[in-house]
């Protein structure tokens, strides 16, 4: 519970086609909590990752607000695909994924190569199928973009023209950020993979 002033509440509808899709935090968790429960890491091995999961997403929002955004949604248990779909779908827009600009943790896809994912993976990819076109996503990062993330990041989608400004926001309050995609016209919440 808390408080808020309307004028900053940030929704995951609301953006346009040809807005800028920056994302906070590497994706992966998920898979490697699941080579954590394995026994193929250890919690020494993935303090980092397990302090990004402790890391709130309060800095990046209020970057985030302070440049203004037309939409942003936090990435969890539906994996970055699952959200931005849902983004694209309630703004009446498609959705462009950078394959190659997603950050991910290390040995993510090596694990993701090998079947090292949460169960609620296949229940994500079965839901997101008839809307993605995946490109060059084989087997392994279908499994990272359906990551379902313990306290993911935030994807924002804004104007072009705002995105140097956004990551300079960002970087000032020590938050890691990358360009991994675009709104286009298109079929409301279809996805395609590049």
């Amino acid at each position: 519970m808390g408080v808020v002033a309307p004028e900053d509440v940030v929704r995951n509808i609301g953006a346009k086609a040809g807005d800028v899709l920056v994302l906070t935090k590497r994706l992966g968790v998920g898979i490697l909590n699941t080579a954590l429960k394995q026994g193929l890491e250890t919690e020494e091995s993935l303090a980092e990752v397990i302090e990004s999961m402790a890391h709130l997403n309060r800095a990046a929002g209020e970057a985030m607000v302070e440049v203004g955004v037309h939409a942003g949604t936090d990435i969890t248990g539906f994996g970055l695909l699952g959200h931005a779909r849902e983004m694209a779908l309630g703004s009446g827009v498609a959705c462009e994924i950078d394959l190659e600009a997603v950050p991910v943790w290390p040995n993510v896809l090596e694990y993701a190569r090998t079947g090292v994912r949460p169960g609620r993976t296949a229940d994500v990819l079965s839901f997101l199928d008839p809307y993605v076109s995946w490109g060059p996503a084989g087997f392994d990062w279908k499994g990272v973009l359906a990551d379902p993330q313990t306290s993911g990041g935030l994807l924002m989608a804004l104007p072009g023209e705002r995105v140097a400004e956004l990551l300079a926001a960002l970087e000032r309050r020590g938050e890691p950020a990358a360009v991994v995609g675009r709104m286009v016209a298109g079929e409301p919440g279809a996805m395609r993979v590049v």
